[in-house]
């Protein structure tokens, strides 16, 4: 099963703070980041939908289409649009994460395939919405290769703060399944609209990791002198 996460309230909250987010980057963002500065707007854009999913449970055409539009985000825009905007942004590392832009497109072609061949079932399960049949959280070959697609360009990337936040990715999908297999994606969602807001400043992200490998020789230079001034007033 797939599972859309809380709520109607918290769907379109997320959704507005999203949509602000993203147009404000789109405004401001170089030329070369643009389509980074859109990620939050199509999170918002899903994050809608699963509001309106919310709001027409169980009636019929609205429904099922809330649902598919969902699930189109999850399944084929992200594994294909993740490793996409990584290639674009790191071009030391192209030749690398090609790889990755091609198994993103592969496995959103593996889930369109069975989004038109499978029957799509919705239904709430206690504060989630789930799907059946699955997406990635459900079928464990399936998991591999989505979050492979979706992360793996991010760890092989040469830019920090990508790296930084493919290690966030896959310790939070670790944490979640650890809980529980079928409820992962409900906290998933919820990371993803989140890695959309980190993704839109990766350059202050790179700063602030440059920024204390340049303090770390000093800040152990200083604990090592704290030690031997405490050691010196503890032989008096």
């Amino acid at each position: 099963m797939f599972g859309m996460c809380m709520s109607m309230s918290v769907s379109f909250a997320a959704s507005a703070g999203l949509a602000v987010v993203g147009a404000t980057s789109l405004a401001i963002a170089p030329k070369r980041q643009k389509i980074l500065a859109a990620v939050p707007l199509l999170f918002a854009i899903q994050q809608a939908i699963e509001g309106i999913q919310w709001m027409y449970l169980d009636q019929g055409l609205v429904c099922r289409s809330a649902a598919y539009g969902f699930l189109f985000f999850a399944l084929i825009v992200w594994p294909v649009l993740i490793p996409l905007i990584v290639y674009l942004i790191d071009r030391p590392r192209r030749h690398i994460i090609r790889f990755f832009v091609w198994l993103g497109a592969l496995v959103a072609a593996w889930f369109t395939y069975k989004l038109f061949t499978v029957p799509l079932d919705v239904q709430v399960i206690g504060q989630h919405i789930f799907y059946n049949p699955p997406g990635p959280f459900y079928w464990r070959l399936d998991f591999v290769f989505y979050m492979t697609a979706t992360v793996g360009g991010l760890l092989v990337s040469s830019k920090r703060a990508f790296q930084v936040l493919g290690v966030l990715a896959l310790l939070l999908a670790g944490a979640t399944l650890a809980i529980s297999w079928t409820t992962a994606a409900s906290v998933w969602c919820l990371f993803d609209a989140a890695l959309s807001v980190c993704l839109e400043d990766y350059d202050f992200f790179s700063q602030l990791y440059d920024a204390y490998n340049r303090a770390e020789p000093l800040m152990k230079q200083e604990f090592f002198r704290a030690c031997e001034n405490f050691l010196k007033m503890s032989r008096r």
